[in-house]
């Protein structure tokens, strides 16, 4: 049975294949499997620490 995402569909490695129940994700695949988005939300936040401090 393949892991889901939020929506149902099933969850895939960056090479486009399902992940099995049991296959571990690599944390570094998951949080550049977007790029554009993990970039945004680090501005994001150093930009909000830096009205903080």
């Amino acid at each position: 049975m393949p892991r889901r995402n939020l929506d149902g569909t099933p969850r895939m490695n960056t090479k486009g294949e399902v992940l099995a129940q049991t296959e571990k994700i690599d944390c570094n695949d998951a949080l550049l499997a977007d790029r554009e988005a993990f970039a945004e939300n680090v501005k994001r936040v150093l930009s909000e620490a830096a009205k903080i401090l």
